[in-house]
């Protein structure tokens, strides 16, 4: 299974974005390959249509779910339409690597 999480910055120990689609890294973990890479989102900083552009990077990216603390109707719906499932982070996960030990992922740099 592939899950993206959006996060500060590209390593390990960011801590997870409040926001989805102008989060400035996501973290893209696969459960199968026990690996993460991290990935700029350069649509952070574009006007209108931020989140469509990285529903379709998510999309690009063979993600299956979005973990997240927020998501806006607009993307909700998109994802949904992509067959993307969303998920929300529980409030006590703050960091990347607190992620990736909950979903048993050993993180190895590449």
């Amino acid at each position: 299974m592939i899950i993206a999480i959006p996060c500060v910055s590209d390593c390990k120990t960011s801590g997870i974005s409040e926001r989805l689609a102008r989060s400035p890294f996501f973290a893209i973990a696969d459960t199968d390959q026990k690996e993460v890479r991290f990935f700029k989102n350069n649509f952070s900083d574009i006007g209108a249509g931020a989140g469509r552009e990285m529903v379709a990077f998510m999309e690009a990216s063979n993600a299956e779910i979005i973990m997240t603390r927020e998501i806006g109707l607009m993307v909700q719906q998109l994802a949904v339409e992509r067959r993307l499932r969303i998920l929300l982070l529980p409030e006590t996960i703050t960091r990347v690597d607190q992620m990736l030990n909950y979903l048993k992922i050993a993180y190895h740099e590449e």
